[in-house]
């Protein structure tokens, strides 16, 4: 049988933030918020974070992700998920039939929603959540793309291949604005439920 795997994207930078989001925290780090609502949905997790990253990975160590380090800390969403794709062609055997790519710092995404967007996923559509007319993530490939995925650079993410395949994207409207919130600045854990 098909599995449908997750990808968390957690390599950035935080230049925005000023600090290491990732590790801020209130109780919980905010990437093990987000591993948290992931983790309970995929039987596989990976995890592509800074090429050195001892502290971040001591933080996660409870979480069994598969965890990939970036080539380099200076690479953009399109270099992570670009490096992410091709480690996971090269080293899954097992058939994935597509992958939910999730990024860290978006730790409100509820888990309905989160049902809801696998219930729909298949190795035919791309599947990006909506809420209120606007779209969101995580977004979800099927396996024919990850080619293209893996091909990906700079800043720009996986927008390209959304817009190369637009006769595959299947838009599932959500009511959940957790899939347009993240943690770009420290004032936005004031929004935090």
């Amino acid at each position: 049988m098909k599995q449908h795997t997750a990808l968390v994207l957690a390599a950035g930078l935080s230049r925005r933030y000023g600090a290491d989001k990732r590790l801020f925290s209130d109780k919980t780090p905010l990437i093990c918020r987000t591993l948290q609502g992931v983790m309970d949905h995929f039987d596989k997790v990976y995890l592509i974070h800074r090429h050195y990253d001892p502290v971040f990975l001591n933080a996660i160590r409870s979480f069994p992700t598969i965890n990939i380090p970036a080539q380099q800390d200076n690479s953009g969403i399109g270099d992570s998920i670009a490096q992410a794709m091709q480690y996971i062609m090269d080293e899954d055997a097992s058939p994935t039939a597509s992958i939910s790519v999730f990024l860290g710092d978006m730790p409100f995404i509820s888990s309905n929603t989160i049902r809801q967007l696998k219930s729909v996923a298949n190795d035919t559509h791309i599947i990006r959540p909506s809420y209120q007319g606007q779209y969101g993530h995580p977004v979800t490939f099927p396996n024919h793309l990850f080619n293209a995925l893996a091909r990906i650079e700079g800043d720009e993410g996986a927008a390209k291949v959304i817009k190369d395949h637009i006769g595959q994207l299947l838009t599932v409207e959500v009511d959940d604005d957790g899939i347009l919130r993240d943690i770009d600045i420290p004032e936005d854990w004031r929004t935090l439920d």
